[in-house]
């Protein structure tokens, strides 16, 4: 009987079932915690929660009496709040109370399954829910504004409960095809797509939506608000879910057609704003592109003849045009008053030159285009934000449409702007390049010159640079450098002495040197570019003065000689260049360990001058950067590169050969004191070997050379126990290799012995034996094929 009792009434506590099913399945028994509740709470709680001061009762009254005061208390506040709605009397004080204790409840994070349902669950106040009308003062409405606001509590807290919410989206689903029945009921009803955006709907359920929205459509296409609310959720909603699972379908075809005719229609009315139609189409269209071709054919068109411009709009337009060129002719047929919106053409022309249009589109373009061009050319402060983010398309007008006459009265005086902007720079480019391939006047390359560096001073001279600003100069300087190469052939050996002393280009080489130096390598190579166009015409002092500006420059050592500095690779090489033999290369610095020996102190040229030691040159070697070069080097390379390969080289944190062999050549000349063991522990001997495998002879002799004065310093040696060890390695290494057509190693062999030399060095290492015994078992090693690759393959472990 009490087991009977127990099932029959579920709304018992948990711990009194557990207690009872104790005594009735004849387990232990499950002791009932005390609880030490007192009637005067629950007095307390019922006449502050029926009256305007529950939030005194919270703040004074202790609720940890027992485990399950909080939950007694929520079920308490849920029984007045049902049986005040089935009467009728339910007021808007009472459910703002229970918010104030549910919100409570989810602050102090005490909520379990059982809060939840007591809430959530409860059945009478699902039956009551409407989401119609939640304006109107009934009790109806005060109920599910009391469900909303507990739901949008327990999502935001991230409490999980879907399995709650299911009934509601039903709820949701059957009020939704309610209003599309009669919409014009619901005319404004603007804060129910809130409230499908907490619950949302499954994608059958938004197909549904979308079904009979298209049918009501399709019967009238007046503009009613809440129907593009719902339509532009669904659509979101549908490509949202879409996007998370591939198995899921498109809309079918004559949905997505009627949906985009009643588009058309909106869009033909002109005094509605659909923009947000547009973002919600853009959304779908991205997940089921192949949907383009069963849109409205005159959605493209009737966006193209809005009268108000519209981000939002222009974006779908782009997208459609991208993916479907035919709509081409809907712009030839408006061209001339499409153009007139900056905002959209701009856009619309960078496409429309990628493609295989029509030239006398491109043309007619440009002829309407062409004052505004012109506008933005000469004060671009002026120009609308469309310019800075569309302006490729106009590069292609001034390149094939803008006369050079034009480019070169634009250019016959020097301008000064008002503000830098990258768009700018870009269009000033086109007309220099334009006029750069014709026959180029002195004067005018004197104007190109000056007008970028007045560009770029505009920047230089703000007292407080923004990211922003950063990121400009980059842009701007690269393109100015871009003009600069492409006018150094121009200028052949014509001397510019008005523009080599021209003031304003003194400001830019202190300027170019202070943030180029700083953190801005693209400026030192516009200042070499400039050096290079105008060597004819600085003079000697004004030429020292550069050099004395970068050499004192507080950052020089740290950044110039700096591991990861773009500017490095060109000074090393620039000072190899100078000698006049592969055994004339003295060793030198870089780095930390450069930016110490070479600091200047009291005297530049006694700093400069201090020579190092062989151990500060291998001392500097890196682990990382010898094991990256021993599996990464580019074996095409010869010795000696032309100027324009050397500034192409890439660091890929590897060293590079062809700049080390000859500084390990001088510090293994015969007359140095070598320290052998720094020469193998630091891994030179192993970018040495690596060398032997190079495409290049020079190369390949070169590492023969230095490894014959490695073995001389070796054998010279008094002391040291493993001479033996390395006299061998470098004999079977040699000998090797002399069998080998050319001495050339393959790159297998190469990697081996590279990596053999390491593992030499370290005597406690578990390969150290196995290779040691591997040099002294034969009398010569077979380097033609890959080193002990069958020992390898059939070892057993």
């Amino acid at each position: 009987m009490l087991k009977e009792f127990v099932e029959k009434y579920e709304v018992l506590p948990a711990n009194i079932k557990e207690y009872c099913s104790s005594w009735t399945d004849n387990k232990e028994i499950a002791f009932v915690k005390k609880s030490k509740g007192r009637f005067d709470v629950f007095r307390g709680f019922s006449e502050s929660f029926l009256s305007e001061n529950f939030g005194n009762f919270l703040t004074s009254t202790d609720l940890n009496l027992y485990e399950d005061l909080p939950l007694n208390l929520l079920q308490a506040s849920i029984f007045y709040i049902s049986n005040l709605l089935i009467n009728g009397n339910l007021t808007l004080h009472i459910v703002e109370n229970c918010e104030k204790f549910a919100k409570y409840l989810i602050e102090k994070n005490i909520l379990n399954d059982a809060y939840i349902q007591t809430i959530l669950g409860h059945p009478i106040l699902l039956y009551n829910v409407s989401f119609l009308n939640l304006d109107k003062a009934k009790a109806q409405s005060f109920s599910t504004k009391l469900l909303l606001t507990v739901i949008s509590e327990l999502l935001s807290s991230g409490f999980y409960i879907e399995g709650y919410l299911n009934v509601y989206r039903e709820k949701l689903l059957s009020t939704t095809l309610r209003i599309l029945k009669k919409p014009q009921k619901y005319y404004n009803l603007s804060s129910f797509v809130e409230i499908l955006q907490l619950f949302n709907l499954s994608y059958d359920q938004c197909c549904k939506v979308l079904a009979n929205l298209s049918d009501f459509v399709n019967r009238n296409n007046e503009f009613v608000p809440i129907i593009v609310d719902v339509l532009n959720y669904c659509l979101e909603q549908i490509s949202c879910l879409c996007d998370r699972d591939s198995n899921l379908k498109p809309l079918e075809e004559c949905i997505v057609k009627k949906l985009t005719t009643y588009f058309v229609v909106l869009n033909k009315k002109q005094d509605v704003n659909v923009s947000g139609l547009s973002v919600s189409f853009l959304k779908y269209l991205q997940v089921f592109p192949h949907n383009i071709k069963n849109l409205d054919k005159e959605l493209f068109g009737s966006i193209l003849n809005l009268n108000e411009y519209n981000k939002d709009n222009v974006n779908l337009a782009v997208f459609l045009l991208e993916r479907n060129t035919q709509l081409v002719e809907s712009i030839k047929d408006k061209l001339d008053s499409i153009c007139e919106k900056k905002g959209v053409i701009l856009p619309l022309l960078q496409i429309l030159v990628d493609t295989n249009v029509d030239e006398s589109i491109l043309k007619q373009i440009f002829e309407n285009f062409e004052a505004s061009l012109n506008k933005a050319l000469q004060k671009p402060q002026k120009s609308g934000q469309h310019f800075h983010h569309n302006y490729k398309g106009l590069l292609v007008l001034v390149e094939k449409y803008m006369p050079l006459e034009k480019c070169k009265l634009f250019l016959e005086k020097v301008h000064k702007f008002e503000v830098a902007e990258v768009f700018h720079a870009k269009l000033l480019q086109a007309i220099c390049n334009k006029v750069i391939d014709s026959d180029v006047t002195s004067k005018l390359v004197n104007n190109i010159i000056m007008i970028f560096v007045h560009l770029q001073m505009v920047l230089f001279k703000r007292k407080t640079k923004s990211d922003d600003d950063t990121l400009k100069l980059k842009e701007i300087a690269a393109t100015f450098n871009d003009v600069l190469c492409k006018l150094q052939p121009k200028i052949g050996d014509k001397e510019f002495k008005s523009t080599a002393q021209n003031e304003s280009l003194k400001l830019y080489f202190k300027f170019g040197l202070k943030f180029g130096i700083s953190g801005q390598p693209i400026l030192l190579k516009v200042l070499t570019s400039l050096i290079n166009a105008l060597a004819n015409s600085i003079d000697i002092e004004d030429s020292k003065l550069i050099l004395d500006m970068l050499l004192s420059h507080s950052e020089f050592l740290d950044n110039v000689l700096g591991e990861h500095s773009e500017g490095k690779l060109e000074i090393l090489y620039e000072a190899s260049a100078s000698q006049t033999s592969f055994y004339d290369f003295k060793p030198f610095l870089w780095g930390k360990a450069a930016a110490s020996h070479y600091s200047v102190r009291l005297n530049i040229e006694n700093s400069l001058l201090r020579q190092p030691k062989t151990g500060d040159v291998l001392d500097i070697l890196q682990d990382d950067y010898i094991r990256s070069t021993i599996v990464n080097y580019p074996v095409k390379e010869s010795l000696n590169l032309s100027d324009a390969e050397i500034l192409g080289t890439k660091d890929e944190k590897c060293y590079d050969i062809k700049f080390m062999l000859p500084l390990f050549s001088q510090l293994l000349a015969s007359e140095q004191q070598v320290q052998t063991y720094k020469f193998t522990r630091s891994g030179a001997l192993s970018l040495t070997i690596v060398a032997l495998s190079s495409q290049d002879k020079e190369v390949r002799q070169a590492a023969s050379h230095i490894l014959s004065r490695f073995h001389f310093h070796v054998e010279a040696r008094q002391t040291g126990k493993d001479n033996l060890l390395w006299i061998r390695y470098v004999e079977a290494v040699c000998k090797g290799t002399a069998m080998l057509p050319d001495f050339k190693l393959n790159n297998f062999s190469a990697i081996y012995l590279a990596r053999m030399a390491l593992i030499l060095t370290q005597p406690n290492h578990v390969m150290y034996i196995p290779l040691s015994q591997h040099l002294t078992a034969k009398s010569s090693l077979d380097f033609s094929t890959v080193p002990e690759l069958y020992t390898f393959l059939h070892s057993s472990t």
